[in-house]
This record gives C-alpha cells, structure tokens and sequence, in this order.
C-alpha cells in the first residue's frame, strides 16, 4: 500500500509544535507532579495488588485490596440479587434507573451497493426512577407467581423489560434460561427445545420476525410474554401462534401482578447459592453448555467489578450513566449493569446499530444513543473497540496534510505524556475534543472485556477518547470475575489484579510447555476459584465434574483452558489458550488467538481468522476486508474494477498481503506465525450468520467447515 507523502513545509510545522509542547511542559509540570503526591494514581503504581497467599508462583493468588478476604457483597449487608435491588430502589428511589429512547419515525433508505437499510429517528431518553422500577419489577414478579410460572426463558435485545423481567425473577425466586436475541430460528428452537422451556419471555420484534416461525416446533411452550414494539402503540402480531400458546403483553402481567394477593416470594427461600440463570455460552469451539450460576455468583462478581472502577478519589455517582448496548444475555453486560445499576447509578439502553450519528440504523443529521445520553461509563469487547480505532483513522487518512500532521504530532505527544499519566488539555481541547464526543464527550471509563485488547487499541482508546480503559478477564463459567485493571493503573498488555470475589491458581501444562517455575514470570493454566464460579452446567454432571471441583476449604475452582502469567505487580497477563494452540508438521505451536488480535489491526481488515493443518508446516488465514480500503489500494495502483473482481485481482492481494506483514512485523510475529497465504473475503461475518458469536468471538468449529474447502486451495496453491 503507497505511504502517505508529506510536504516539506510539515517538517517545519512539526518543530514548530515541539518547541510549543516543550514551553507547555515546563509550564504545567510543576503542578501536575505536586497533584500526583499521594494521589489515587501513584497509589496504583506502587506495590503488588494480588500475591500467593501460599507464596508459591502457582498461587492461589488473592487481591490484596480487601483484607485477603473474598468478595461477597458491596451493597451493605445484602447477600443476594433480590435483597440488593431492593436496597438500591429505596436508597435511590426518585433518582433516574432505567433510560429508553422512544422511536419517531423509520424510512428505508437504499444504499449504492442497491441494499436496502432501515434508517431511524429516536427521541430523547425517556426515564423509570428507581422507585417506578421496583413497582414494576414487583408487579412482574407477582404477576408471574399468579399465572403459577417457575421458569422463564429470556428472548429478548439488550431494553429495560429485559433487566427488569431479570429482577422480577430474582425477587420470587424463578430461574432464568438466556437466549441471545440474535440467533437464527434453528438455534433458538434447540436451544428452547433444550431446555425444556414452557415460557418466553421475549419482544414484539422478535415475537413477530422469529417466534411465530418456529412455535410451532417447541412441544413444551405454553405462554410468550411480549414487551411492546418501540413504536409503542403499534399492534402486536399475535394471531399465528398455535393455540396451545398463550400470548401475554407485558403490562398486563403486571396488571395481573398489580391485583395478586402474593405478597412475597411464594417458592423457595434464596440463599446466595440459589441457582438464578441458565445461561448459555456462545459455543466458540463447540455446543453450547448451560452455566448455572447463582444470586450469590452475579452478586459478587458485580460488586467486585464496581470496587474496582469507583474510589475515594474519583467515585461513581448518580451523575454518571451507564450506556447499555451488549447482549445482556452475555455474562459481561449483565454483571457489569447490575454492578452500576446496584450503585444508584443509572443505565441507558441503545444497541450496537444505533450507539453513534453514523451507526447504520441512524438517519443522517439525527443523533445516536452515545451523543444523546453522553455517557461516562460503558463496556465494550475487542472488536467493537478496534471498530472505534479504524474509524477514526479512516477519518485521518482523509484529513487535509496541515490537519494531519498536528492530529498526528498531538497523538505521539499525548503517548508519551499518558504512560506517566500527564494530563494533556491543550491538544485534548484542540485535536481530541472531535474524537472524544463520538462518543458523547464524557465518557471516563471503558470496561474491556469477552477478548484480550491489543495495546495499540488500548491507547488509541486511551488517546482519542481521553478516557481511562479497564481491561479484564473472566468468563460465563466466572460470572465475568477473574480481573479487571484499576482504572487509575494506566499499564497496557495486561488484565489487571484479581477482583477481590476471586482467586485465580496457575497450573503447569507441559505439552504447551508453560511451568509455574518459568522465568522471570510462573506460567500456566489458569484456574478461577471464588464466590463468582458457576455451579456446574445444566444436566451435563459429567462434563461438570471435569472442568469443575470443590478444594478442602470449600472453595469452588473451574479450569479455563487459558494459559496466564503474574507478573510481581500481581497483573495476570493472557498469553495463550489451550484450545487456539495448533501444532504444525515441524512441531512448533501457533497461538492462533494471538496472530489474530495481532494482524486485525490492520486497517484493511475488519475481521480474520487464521487456520493451520497439523499436517502443514505453515498457517493461512480468511480475512473480512474493509471496502473502501480496498478500493483506495486499486485507486492507487490504478486499477478498475468493482469491488468483488479486485479481491480477485493480483496485484490487490500483494498490497493486502504486503500491509499484513508490516503488521506482523510491528507485532513482532515470528515467521512460522505469519499466514503463508490470505483469502480476501468480500462479505462481512455476523452473529446471524452464525460464524462469529453475539460477542463477536469466532466460532472456530464452524469457520473451519465453511471455508474448508478455501483453505485446501490456500494451501495447495
């Protein structure tokens, strides 16, 4: 790909602008150092935050931020989900909850490619307090004891009837069975087959695109519970449900609540290791399993997680906003939510279609969930994250040489002064503000999670968002508990300490040749124990038994087939997982994980996966490329053509293949680790296509036999 040229003049420009940030420097170095003594910050930096409580390298590890005891709760005394809620309704009960943005209108607008999108006009953000939030959970909650229901299945996006349908639940004790909103008929009819399901809860939406379509085939469904459509007094289709079926709105379960003479939970006590949701991995590698996890797991992983993200010198109040725009069938959204949710602080709801002005559902010149409800505190995966990066930098590409060259000095400069955590308001007012308020202009942290972040992402985050970023690690099976950074420790490349719900031990793996005595850091296999493991997996005692065990304190361990190392900060680092290790002819291991998150920086790509034969002596990889990038490179080359012939063109894939490996040399890959050959691929890879999961992971078993019959030609080419 042809680098970008600069005029001689910005050479000039540039010493310009380092003899100005040196005058800046010296101006505002004094001050910042004396507002560093002591501070929040310099805490951060100093001293181990996990240690062995054995003194071993394998651990257990343990946070040392809450008296080398385990998390159980940090909303007063309570024990439970149910009990928390009810503590956070009465503390905070005429403040702001739960925010939905009311639809306006809806056009289809035709694109040049001749598809066909719908564009949307949403209003502003219309609010529950938290006092109308519990009347309505305790509505729901006595609404469904009345009609005798012991389990629900939640079908539903990422809205507010979905949190507090949750939280009715939690308060009667009815177990919950998540489904993501996303998948295709097929799969949701297994997986309700599955679980046996006699009630959906679910969205007129969904009700209507899907549920009416595959009804018919779940023997055991007997009532659907509809919440409204977001064109609020649009009819509900209801007519083509089989009559065995009861169709239900959701207001008129919490009138039939309203009238009940149940007054309190009428089924078993709850206990924290009451089992509260089902809840379904996203079958990355193989078939879904049910995480059964408890009041006490969700509890304690949420209030470890908001520990970690508040403190004494910058807490989270009700001022912040949490804008909530992941599955919350995904562990990641519900813990996280329900974390600030518990904290009085409220949650806004948007989706991944409609968070920015340029998302594809928002009409031009019409505003996004981001810009309109500001928020200061959001979560996001890897690849929404690297998505922000390659926007942006698009937008750079295009920007005029004089604009280019002071965003670029003012990236460079502001790089240098984060890594000390110097505050950089000049450029952050003049060069960042623009990038900042994509988001809405207030945000102060970003909660990564699902992936490992890559660090360049991390700082561009960092940089054009001027917001601190949170990177952790947990999974399904850990309600999301594992690690998370301290939002005032600015250090990349890791996940951070181990939340204080949590324990974390390391175990040797010997064919991948990681040991606890490694130098300089113990490595290996990493096990998650605390009161955020999971129970086991719904009627798979077996395969519980094998990733699952209970040590002689009673502490509940999973193994995670990841491979980690603590470092003597006690930051855990994820460098390798047993099930992306691929052995080649020669014998070596490739990292499969890792050559991806490396190589998906690049701005051709928007997504990759790398497959490697164990009788090969190299890998290859499929790559989803970005279409204006390619069409830059032909216009470069000077090459016609539409889109779909370039990606067949030669001299198009020398140039992909030739920024691939000036990625691959930054990331310092090794050369067995650089794919031998790439296939450019021209259509994009979503959850409903079923090759990459609702948290945008790949879906590995699944990738492998749709291009099986690609990457026997990448190879014997």
């Amino acid at each position: 790909m042809a680098e970008q040229r600069e005029p001689a003049w910005a050479y000039a420009l540039n010493g310009l602008l380092i003899v100005l940030s040196f005058v800046i420097d010296v101006i505002t170095y004094i001050p910042w150092k004396l507002s560093m003594l002591g501070s929040q910050y310099s805490r951060s930096q100093s001293g181990p935050k996990s240690v062995s409580t054995t003194g071993s390298p394998a651990g257990p590890y343990i946070s040392t931020q809450n008296g080398g005891q385990l998390m159980k709760s940090c909303y007063g005394n309570t024990q439970t989900m149910d009990a928390a809620f009810e503590r956070a309704c009465k503390l905070f009960k005429d403040q702001r909850a739960l925010g939905t943005r009311e639809l306006l209108s809806e056009t289809d607008e035709k694109q040049p490619n001749g598809k066909v999108f719908k564009k949307a006009v949403f209003g502003k953000y219309q609010w529950l307090t938290y006092g109308e939030m519990f009347e309505t959970v305790d509505k729901l909650a006595r609404g469904f004891s009345e009609l005798g229901i012991k389990r629900v299945c939640l079908y539903m996006e990422t809205r507010a009837e979905w949190m507090m349908t949750a939280h009715a639940c939690f308060r009667h004790n009815i177990k919950i069975v998540t489904v993501y909103s996303t998948l295709g008929e097929v799969a949701v009819s297994q997986a309700l087959n599955e679980a046996e399901v006699e009630v959906v809860i679910t969205s007129a939406s969904l009700l209507e695109s899907k549920l009416i379509n595959i009804a018919k085939n779940i023997p055991t469904l007997k009532t659907v519970v509809y919440a409204p459509h977001e064109f609020r007094h649009q009819k509900v289709k209801t007519e083509s449900l089989p009559s065995s079926i009861n169709p239900r709105a959701f207001d008129e379960v919490c009138a039939i609540g309203a009238k009940s003479k149940i007054t309190e939970n009428p089924n078993e006590p709850i206990t924290p290791d009451t089992i509260a949701v089902i809840m379904y991995t996203s079958g990355t590698t193989g078939k879904p399993k049910g995480v059964m996890l408890s009041q006490g797991n969700v509890l304690g992983s949420a209030s470890a997680m908001f520990t970690r993200i508040t403190s004494f010198d910058n807490p989270m109040t009700s001022e912040d906003i949490w804008l909530a725009y992941l599955p919350l069938a995904h562990i990641l959204e519900l813990s996280a939510e329900n974390a600030v949710l518990l904290a009085g602080i409220p949650v806004g709801f948007g989706s991944t279609l409609t968070i920015s002005d340029r998302s594809s559902r928002i009409k031009a010149g019409s505003k996004g969930d981001a810009s309109e409800l500001r928020p200061t505190i959001m979560p996001a995966v890897p690849e929404i994250s690297e998505r922000i990066r390659k926007a942006v930098m698009a937008n750079v590409s295009e920007m005029n040489p004089f604009r280019r060259t002071l965003f670029n000095f003012a990236y460079k400069y502001k790089l240098r002064h984060k890594k000390n955590n110097m505050p950089t308001p000049f450029w952050d007012r003049l060069i960042f503000s623009k990038t900042k308020n994509l988001l809405g202009g207030r945000l102060r942290v970003f909660i990564s999670g699902g992936a490992p972040l890559d660090v360049k992402t991390q700082r561009f985050i960092n940089i054009c968002l001027c917001t601190d970023v949170t990177a952790g690690y947990g999974l399904t099976e850990t309600s999301a508990g594992g690690s998370l950074q301290d939002m005032f420790d600015n250090r990349c490349g890791n996940v951070g300490h181990i939340l204080d719900s949590s324990m974390i031990k390391l175990v040797d793996w010997k064919e991948g040749n990681y040991s606890v005595n490694d130098k300089p850091f113990p490595r290996g296999e990493i096990l998650v124990g605390g009161n955020n493991v999971a129970h086991g997996y719904y009627q798979m005692p077996e395969k519980t038994k094998e990733e699952f065990s209970i040590d002689e304190n009673g502490v509940r361990w999973f193994k995670t087939g990841d491979i980690g190392q603590m470092d003597n900060n006690g930051n855990l680092s994820i460098i390798d997982r047993k099930k992306d290790l691929v052995k080649l002819r020669h014998g070596e291991y490739l990292a499969l994980g890792k050559i991806e998150a490396i190589l998906k920086t690049s701005s051709v790509c928007e997504n990759l996966c790398v497959f490697a034969n164990q009788d090969q002596l190299t890998c290859v990889a499929v790559a989803v490329v970005n279409k204006t990038e390619i069409l830059k490179i032909a216009a470069e080359l000077n090459i016609p053509g539409e889109f779909e012939a370039l990606l067949k063109n030669n001299e198009i894939n020398k140039a992909v293949y030739e920024d691939f490996l000036k990625i691959a040399k930054i990331g310092k890959l090794t050369k067995q680790e650089i794919p031998s050959k790439i296939y450019l691929e021209k259509e994009p890879w979503t959850p409903e296509s079923g090759l990459i999961t609702d948290a945008l992971k790949l879906k590995r078993t699944v990738l492998n036999a749709h291009y099986e019959k690609v990457v026997n030609q990448l190879y014997t080419k």
